[in-house]
């Protein structure tokens, strides 16, 4: 495996931790409050001492700005054949995009309490 196809996997990487991180609190909210948390009437994550996956989510939420577009940049420019080791990182990133709309537009209670 060259630098390149090294370097994409790990861009990749990073959308799936948001999107790990959103999960992790959206489970810890769960069983600490025994309902979904809602924006606005639940207490804050920071009130459940969760902050710090939120940080870790914020910081990964930014950085996926750049990893996804770079993803995408690294596997159409490789040249040859496109292989499943190109395929995954490309999977992944717009998985992660995609699970992002769907929490933001469909869990928007959830989505609102977890990125307050």
């Amino acid at each position: 495996m060259n630098t390149k196809s090294y370097l994409n996997r790990l861009l990749c990487i990073i959308p799936l931790i948001w999107v790990l991180g959103f999960l992790a609190m959206g489970i810890f909210g769960y069983l600490q409050l025994h309902k979904v948390p809602v924006y606005g009437v639940d207490p804050d994550p920071y009130a459940l001492h969760i902050d710090w996956i939120n940080s870790v989510m914020l910081f990964s939420f930014v950085v996926s700005f750049i990893t996804i577009p770079l993803t995408v940049i690294f596997s159409f420019t490789k040249k040859g054949k496109f292989t499943r080791e190109d395929k995954l990182p490309l999977i992944v990133s717009f998985l992660s995009a995609a699970i992002f709309f769907v929490c933001k537009y469909g869990l928007t209670n959830l989505f609102n309490w977890v990125m307050d």
